[in-house]
């Protein structure tokens, strides 16, 4: 072809391209809500955020001051247009922490702590009004980390575990009685609790736990009243050559009550697959190689020769163990029975401690803490290796790689009907489970974390993931800087919505700047 015609076929090419169709934008299925920001300072503030189930929000700032002088705290209840319904101020004691918040239909309940005594001090709050009563409290199980707390029918069930032997314990607090009772439910350090669910309707709170030696295995459900009383417990074995890791509980009524949990071979911190079960033990196991999307979190060559690899040694009849790790997030409800994430990861040992970097994302803000997500923080720091640890004499520094977040979705008798896996290859982190999931009305279940000021989500339906390209949290022609040592996070809050927060610098009209807390809806379209 001669250098005339070649030029003309580029033209005629160059301008083939000019005018393809253009690729249709897709409408974003989230997007920003209300907004408020409240000036703040996360070196000398301390916010607790729980969602309520009615859709508003309640907010208790705390203040790291003096430990010899009274301090004061704030309890604010927000709308859910994120607007103040009511706004009260009490006065704190010297040497105490928050270290629980819970509620009811009728009060909000604020348990603190008092360093170096075996005291606590309980505030309860009207919900409707902010009127507040303050009582004290002891216990005598001896020095104790309360890790969750939980309220059915003015009843308070804590989660602590001992400082000592690591042991969980169970307490009972009456606000009518001083003296704390220390439940009999777990028994001794073999036992994991797993999952506390509290059914307000039936006034029952279900305690699963896991319990393993070297013999046998398995997973037990007691149902105890708000008294504290048992009232049913029901015991189910493992598989052979198996053991059960973690396991989660399902809301509703009992008989249908269901079991998800994760189960790995005998004398192995791998987890190996994850089993649904019914209350009466009809449990089902799914090894993780046999879920049809776990290899599709990433196509790189390592994880493609892994593919083959297990399914080689499947077919001749071998066990092969895939040596990852998998945390469970609490189940939710789905309209199709109920959903469970799962996020894969794998402990990091090294000489040298973990120093996060641009690539690193550390989702657990240290001056904001989510209620709904305590007891998972809480159960991932104590079932799995400590941020050091020693080894042959030498301090060894741990940390955690997540690799990927798997969805499943069960019916209602406890049979996988859908599942999918997403790479998470950006998050590393030496705390806490990474990502947060939500459910709209319509099925449809978002994945969601925030780096860099912006939202970043999946939207996953019918065993298929929709990528969505991210958003910044700040609205158009806002100015803000974000704080590096303070990342931002988000929550579930309602109907399948979220709630990001975080904080950001400011630069006033005088010149001068200052750090407020910012709350940020983002809702389904």
């Amino acid at each position: 072809m001669s250098l005339p015609l070649r030029l003309l076929f580029l033209k005629v090419l160059l301008m083939g391209f000019l005018f393809l169709p253009k690729p249709s934008v897709l409408a974003q299925p989230m997007k920003l809500g209300v907004r408020t920001e409240m000036e703040s300072s996360p070196f000398s503030d301390r916010h607790w955020l729980q969602p309520l189930p009615d859709s508003s929000l309640l907010l208790v700032t705390t203040r790291s001051g003096s430990v010899t002088k009274k301090d004061h705290f704030l309890v604010s209840k927000l709308n859910h247009q994120l607007q103040p319904v009511w706004q009260q101020r009490f006065e704190q004691q010297p040497l105490t922490k928050l270290v629980g918040v819970s509620s009811d239909s009728q009060l909000f309940y604020l348990l603190f702590s008092i360093s170096g005594t075996p005291s606590l001090l309980l505030y309860q709050i009207s919900s409707s009004t902010g009127q507040a009563w303050l009582t004290r409290h002891e216990q005598t199980a001896g020095n104790v980390t309360i890790t969750g707390m939980s309220v059915a029918a003015g009843q308070l069930l804590i989660c602590a575990q001992q400082q000592r032997t690591g042991t969980t314990l169970l307490l009972a607090l009456d606000p009518a009685q001083q003296q704390l009772s220390l439940l009999p439910a777990m028994y001794h350090s073999k036992e994991q609790l797993t999952d506390v669910r509290t059914d307000h309707a039936l006034r029952l709170t279900d305690l699963v736990a896991t319990e393993t030696n070297s013999l046998q295995s398995r997973f037990k459900i007691n149902q105890i009243s708000p008294r504290g009383d048992l009232k049913e417990s029901l015991v189910v074995p493992a598989q052979l050559n198996s053991v059960f890791q973690q396991a989660r509980i399902t809301t509703g009524i009992t008989p249908s009550k269901q079991i998800i949990g994760t189960y790995g071979d005998r004398g192995s911190s791998f987890t190996k697959g994850i089993f649904s079960s019914g209350l009466a033990g009809n449990a089902t196991f799914y090894e993780l190689g046999q879920l049809q999307h776990i290899f599709e979190y990433e196509h790189t060559p390592k994880l493609q020769r892994l593919k083959r690899r297990y399914n080689r040694q499947k077919a001749k009849g071998k066990d092969f163990s895939l040596r990852q790790q998998v945390y469970l997030h609490q189940a939710t409800a789905h309209p199709a029975g109920f959903s469970v994430v799962a996020e894969v990861y794998k402990t990091i040992y090294s000489k040298v401690p973990f120093e996060p970097g641009p690539a690193y994302t550390q989702v657990t803000n240290s001056s904001v803490t989510v209620g709904s997500k305590q007891q998972g923080f809480s159960q991932f720091r104590s079932e799995h290796a400590p941020t050091t640890t020693m080894l042959q004499g030498k301090r060894i520094y741990v940390s955690y790689r997540f690799q990927a977040a798997l969805i499943l979705v069960f019916d209602q008798g406890g049979n996988l009907i859908e599942e999918g896996s997403i790479a998470l290859q950006h998050h590393k982190t030496t705390v806490s489970p990474t990502v947060t999931s939500a459910v709209n009305p319509q099925g449809e279940l978002a994945l969601a974390y925030v780096k860099d000021g912006s939202l970043h989500y999946s939207l996953f339906r019918n065993s298929s993931w929709r990528l969505q390209p991210p958003f910044a949290l700040q609205k158009d022609g806002y100015e803000g800087k974000s704080i590096l040592r303070e990342p931002d996070g988000v929550l579930p809050w309602y109907n399948g919505n979220l709630l990001a927060f975080g904080y950001r610098r400011l630069a006033t009209k005088e010149g001068k700047s200052k750090s407020v807390l910012f709350l940020q809806g983002i809702l389904f379209q």
